[in-house]
């Protein structure tokens, strides 16, 4: 496992992020909502993924878009593999031919809209994290960070990481979580919450003083946290011998609850 530096924080809530794991369904439902929030208000759209995915994005959008002002969201679809494979030399994002595969493409269709801007899906960062190419995924978030500067683009980047597993570690994900300004729960409810508590309270017992004072134990990483996702970092670099059992537990539960 390789590790990068964590960025300084502090980015606009423009750039949103969410691990989804094997959810694929809260994925689409969250990113749909965020695309039509904006193409509801005029916004052009951008949605790079693969051919699922994006099917089932546009499948939601249109449903979202009955009664509203402007209908249909204009979307522009872009493959992802094939977006990636352009714009990495040596299997390292290169700043020129990222400006001309998405530069180009999210300035034309800002200019396009009219002033309402654009609202933009991307889960070639997604990719790389997949493909154990994490510095560069770091780096194209960065250079997402440096479009998103030019104001009126919005962007939500997925990552499959799932929470439970030893991927969602502080020491792994800080930086990826810095480079955003928000990140959205991995579940739309209060189930994985609620497994959480239970798994901690059998474990720790109620009386136990660490279980009420695990969440100030450890400071956690920006941006801020969901409350669920913030007990998951706290909890594996509070108690890293013993989270993965809690984890565990917590995931069968929150696996019964679905």
């Amino acid at each position: 496992m390789q590790f990068v530096e964590a960025p300084e924080c502090g980015l606009a809530s423009e750039h949103v992020v969410q691990f989804y794991g094997e959810n694929d369904r809260v994925l689409v439902e969250n990113v749909a909502d965020f695309l039509a929030s904006g193409s509801h208000k005029g916004e052009e759209t951008v949605v790079i993924a693969g051919p699922a995915r994006t099917n089932a994005i546009l499948a939601a959008l249109k449903i979202r878009a009955v009664g509203a002002p402007h209908g249909d969201a204009r979307v522009t679809a872009l493959d992802a593999e094939s977006v990636l494979d352009e714009l990495l030399v040596d299997g390292f994002p290169d700043d020129r031919r990222f400006d001309d595969a998405v530069g180009t493409v999210v300035r034309r269709l800002r200019k396009h809209s009219g002033g309402f801007g654009v609202g933009a899906y991307g889960e070639m960062v997604g990719l790389l994290w997949q493909r154990r190419q994490y510095p560069a995924a770091i780096r194209l978030e960065q250079l997402w960070n440096s479009l998103l500067g030019t104001r009126g683009i919005r962007l939500f980047c997925a990552y499959p990481i799932d929470v439970f597993s030893a991927d969602f570690d502080a020491s792994v994900v800080s930086a990826l979580l810095c480079a955003h300004g928000t990140l959205l729960s991995s579940d739309s409810s209060d189930a994985l919450e609620t497994a959480l508590v239970r798994a901690l309270r059998e474990a720790l017992g109620e009386d136990s003083p660490l279980f009420h004072t695990l969440p100030a134990l450890v400071p956690e990483p920006c941006p801020d946290l969901p409350v669920a996702e913030a007990t998951i970092l706290r909890l594996r670099a509070a108690m890293p011998r013993d989270a993965e059992h809690i984890l565990t537990r917590a995931k069968e539960y929150y696996a019964g609850a679905q």
